[in-house]
């Protein structure tokens, strides 16, 4: 498994194996779009940790997680067009939801891969206000993820 995220966050379209999540499933090797500049890159996301969607508290106080997983990706300003790249590859059709299969990390940077639904940002939902030519922050939830190996 890579460790300390030096192979980068990776998604694919639908339930694949490990195999197919590769170096081209990178976000930062994904296709420039127009109204990006040598400023506006696709750049890795900020991120919280896979965590279980259900915590238990037992009758000695003691907890337990269990469920699926859940976790989010930030990324700081995208413009229109990559908000629309990352639809048009992720979220075919104006889906509200897709699955797809990701690789992110724990919270001790261990490479976890995973196949989750990903939910379509909106504004107020993922998405912040409009920026000139984009949105400041995007922000995507994944849930029901499922660890792979």
């Amino acid at each position: 498994m890579p460790v300390a995220r030096l192979t980068g966050h990776k998604i694919v379209s639908g339930t694949q194996t490990v195999s197919t999540v590769n170096a081209a499933t990178a976000v930062k090797a994904f296709t420039l779009q127009s109204d990006q500049n040598y400023v506006v890159r696709w750049y890795p996301p900020v991120y919280t940790h896979p965590r279980r969607a259900v915590i238990g508290e037992y009758m000695d106080f003691s907890q337990r997680a269990h469920g699926y997983y859940e976790f989010q990706w930030t990324f700081t300003y995208w413009t229109f067009g990559q908000l629309a790249y990352w639809r048009s590859q992720f979220l075919a059709g104006g889906a509200e939801s897709a699955a797809v299969t990701v690789l992110t990390y724990d919270e001790g940077n261990t490479a976890m891969y995973l196949t989750c639904t990903l939910l379509n940002p909106h504004e107020g939902s993922g998405l912040s206000q409009q920026q000139v030519g984009g949105y400041e922050v995007v922000t995507l939830t994944f849930k029901k993820g499922v660890v792979i190996t």
